[in-house]
Parts: C-alpha cells; structure tokens; sequence
C-alpha cells in the first residue's frame, strides 16, 4: 500500500509539473475566440481555437455558421476539430494549425481534413482562414480571409 501511494504520489507530481514546464519553456500558444467578419461590417463565423506547439502539436478548433450569416449558400455549418499539427512564429505572430474534423453542413456529417491560417490581434487586424480538405464542398475549399470583428487571437 505504502508503494502504491508513493507512486501515486510521484504520478501526481508529474502530471503537476510536465504541463507547466512544457507551457513555460520551449512551447508556443496559440488561442483567441470570437466572431469573424468576411466584409469588415457583418458577423461571419463563430470560432474557437487552442492550440500548443511544443515537442508534438495538439489542441482544438472550432468554428460555425449558426444560420444568422449565410455564406455562399451556407446558413448552418460547423468544424469540429482537432489539431495534430502546425507551425508557429511568435515573433510575427502567425501561426498555421491543421488536423481531422466532423464537418456538419445542412443535416449531414463528414470526416475532413482542415488547415488554418492564423494572424494574432483584436476586431479587424486579427484574422483566420479556414481550408477544408475532402469535403462535400470540394476537394479543397478555402473560405476568403475572416477578420476577427469581435474577440481576439494570440500568439506567444
């Protein structure tokens, strides 16, 4: 018993520790959330993202069309995804993230591959570009440049 807590001790200790070393050290984060705008007047998109790069690349993106602001035909469309990889420079504070998503678009589901394309900053000099990859919009359908109009994305 008394092995079986010590280790779960040291266990503990180390889930406590790794995350905020590799968060403090080498790693780079990239987060932010809110509405886009494809026109610099209108709300867009509703997106969510949080992403670390480190050793490995891994985090999760987010971003729907919620039926008040159709785009190209689309009222209703959610990405659901998650990252598996990714550059970052902080120092210009861009970053690309990319991985596998659930796509929802009018009642149907797909499994896609998604990359976005990220510029840190606050309404209008922050934005986001989402591609999806095999999807039933195309085989690789990149939406124009969304400038946050709400909210805010970071990079450090």
């Amino acid at each position: 018993m008394k092995r079986f807590l010590t280790a779960l001790g040291v266990l503990a200790a180390v889930g406590v520790l790794v995350p905020a070393s590799v968060t403090a050290g080498s790693a780079a984060i990239a987060n932010g959330g809110g509405n886009g705008t494809f026109d610099g007047v209108n709300s867009g998109s509703h997106f969510g993202f949080g992403v670390i790069y480190g050793a490995s690349v891994h985090g999760h993106f987010e971003c729907n069309m919620a039926g008040n602001a159709p785009f190209d035909g689309l009222h209703l469309m959610a990405v659901e995804g998650t990252v598996t990889s990714g550059t970052v420079n902080a120092a210009t504070g861009t970053a690309t993230f990319a991985g596998t998503a659930t796509l929802h678009v009018d009642n149907q589901k797909s499994t896609i591959g998604f990359e976005v394309k990220i510029h840190e900053g606050g309404p209008l000099a922050g934005w986001l570009q989402l591609t999806v990859i095999g999807s039933p919009l195309g085989p690789v359908f990149t939406f124009p440049v969304e400038h946050v109009l709400t909210g805010q994305i970071t990079v450090h």
